[in-house]
């Protein structure tokens, strides 16, 4: 185990409060803090770059998927198989994300069949409106803050420590969210609150000058029809060299498209040298794959569009949960008293992409019921959300399944309102079948 970073603390630190405090300003981040922020708490929302969007903003995270053959947004906003719960942050969402062009109108089928629907978007639109979202909901921002370590008491979070542009800041606050993707808050306390996973990177980039109108034998291209009023067809394509098998995505910016899945898997995560050379090498391979592609019709005129801020991490570690939900309570229906989301999966084909995490055919046409206890350890106010949630290694694609991340975030915020209204800890509300079972 590595040591743990000592830092000499001032005498005096700028001083932060806030009822509820946010870790990590990515969908999930995003998503829990306006719930809170919805239900008249004071909600503060740091983040390490100068804006919201987590890795869909900063590693072109693309495109948004929906484990399901769901076309109409509204079928997203209550649960499979049941109607008791409702997510009108998730509907507020999608509604700001139509009304500024960042989004479709409607889902679109996926070309690929790597998931049943998926949701194109223009990144800067989306970026841009998680920052309105966040406004609009009142919610603090604190921009350009590195998370550094969280202060302990018992089993309780007092207060973090982060690192902005004015030096050390120090956030209290009642409860605390974990919305970092890489359990980087509950690390800070005990290591033995997470488990390590295996963490896969891929390096995602965009081309403009593309030509979707024509066509070229030589290269797979999957399209769909889709209902919008400015377009009629939607493309993505296949694209193999050698061994290197990659998935482009037509982006809703004109004649631009996405690239996903170029990879470099001989580095080590916790080496910040070995990333910063793993990300040179595939830059480089960026200009290579690019010539390659110019071969073919519809990239004749491709160039470079835009590069990611950094290299697309899955998680290198989930937290270590009170309960862990596995593939074995997916195929035996089991449910939980403290469900915060209720999900439908389809797997409409084989995998083809080792590089795209999609569903398994074994988990085609399952409901998953996701427990709240899923999200807690025993540190009674700190709660993880999105990629940090305990599921077992089968169950991964869940983590990266659009309404999997937006209901369980909404739902989560909403648990933590009540737990500060009523003056609980978090455990305190937790009371799944299956912990009662025992």
């Amino acid at each position: 185990m590595r040591g743990k970073r000592r830092i000499k603390i001032p005498k005096k630190v700028k001083v932060v409060e806030a009822d509820i405090v946010v870790v990590g300003g990515g969908l999930s981040g995003v998503t829990t803090a306006i719930s809170c922020a919805s239900e008249g708490l004071k909600t503060l929302l740091i983040e390490k770059y100068g804006f919201p969007g987590g890795l869909i903003s900063t590693a072109l995270g693309y495109p948004l998927r929906v484990f399901n053959f769901q076309r109409s947004f509204d079928e997203l906003f209550t649960d499979e198989g049941t109607e008791k719960i409702k997510y009108p942050i998730f509907s507020t969402l999608i509604k700001y994300l139509v009304k500024n062009k960042a989004i479709p109108q409607s889902l679109y089928p996926d070309p690929l069949k790597i998931s049943g629907a998926i949701i194109p978007f223009d990144f800067e639109r989306f970026k841009n409106t998680m920052l309105e979202l966040l406004l609009d909901f009142k919610v603090d921002l604190l921009f350009h803050a590195s998370f550094i370590r969280a202060k302990l008491k018992k089993d309780l979070v007092s207060s973090i420590l982060v690192l902005g542009k004015e030096g050390l800041i120090e956030v209290k606050g009642k409860y605390f969210v974990d919305a970092t993707g890489n359990c980087v808050v509950f690390k800070s306390i005990d290591e033995s609150l997470t488990n390590r996973v295996e963490s896969l990177a891929r390096y995602n980039f965009v081309i403009a000058g593309c030509d979707f109108n024509k066509s070229d034998d030589r290269i797979i291209c999957k399209s769909v029809e889709v209902e919008e009023s400015t377009k009629s067809v939607y493309h993505a394509y296949i694209a193999e060299k050698g061994s290197l098998k990659v998935a482009i995505y037509e982006l809703p910016i004109k004649n631009h498209c996405l690239v996903f899945g170029l990879s470099d898997d001989g580095f080590n995560l916790d080496e910040l040298s070995s990333i910063s050379q793993a990300e040179e090498k595939l830059q480089l391979k960026v200009y290579s794959f690019l010539e390659y592609l110019r071969q073919f019709k519809p990239f004749e005129r491709a160039n470079i569009s835009m590069l990611p801020a950094q290299i697309y991490f899955t998680e290198g570690c989930r937290i270590n949960g009170l309960y862990t939900l596995t593939a074995e309570d997916v195929f035996n229906n089991r449910s939980f008293d403290d469900e915060v989301a209720v999900l439908k999966i389809a797997a409409p084909a084989e995998k083809l992409f080792p590089c795209v995490l999609a569903p398994d055919k074994k988990f085609d046409n399952s409901i998953i019921r996701i427990p709240f206890s899923s999200f807690l350890t025993r540190i009674k106010n700190l709660v993880a959300v999105g990629r940090n949630a305990s599921i077992s290694e089968d169950l991964k694609f869940v983590l990266y399944s659009f309404p999997f991340v937006v209901k369980t975030s909404e739902s989560i915020g909403k648990l933590v309102a009540f737990a500060y209204k009523n003056n609980l800890k978090l455990n305190q509300i937790v009371r799944t079948k299956a912990k009662l079972s025992r």
